[in-house]
């Protein structure tokens, strides 16, 4: 039988060797599945399967990085997030749907889009 995030439509008892990963942006968390198409669940929004297939839960999609997030579901990489936390504003909250995680810099501190910290103003 095959782990959760893999399939096997081998008769007779599928092995480790025989089973396939669900597809990327896929899972499944019910061990022996016959078919791909018993891979239903998808990465959440703010999360994404990080280019690996074969994951078994939610939980093992990699969230969108502190101060960028995405309301879609099914991304099978980091670069579908691609919402940003405005410029002069921030977060370190992962896996953001939003931007209502986003906060803003004091008035001496900068950020660009995308910021996990406000940092120091340069002049120059």
């Amino acid at each position: 039988m095959c782990n959760a995030g893999r399939w096997s439509g081998a008769l007779g008892g599928a092995t480790e060797a025989t089973c396939a990963p669900c597809a990327l942006g896929k899972w499944s968390g019910t061990p022996g599945i016959s078919s791909a198409e018993q891979c239903t669940g998808e990465c959440s929004a703010g999360r994404h399967a990080n280019e690996k297939v074969g994951l078994p839960s939610d939980a093992a999609c990699a969230s969108c990085a502190a101060g960028r997030f995405s309301t879609n579901v099914g991304l099978t990489s980091a670069e579908g997030c691609l919402g940003t936390c405005d410029p002069g504003t921030f977060s370190t909250a992962i896996a953001q749907t939003n931007k209502s995680q986003c906060h803003s810099c004091i008035s001496t501190l900068v950020a660009p889009a995308g910021s996990s910290e406000c940092v120091s103003c340069s002049i120059g």
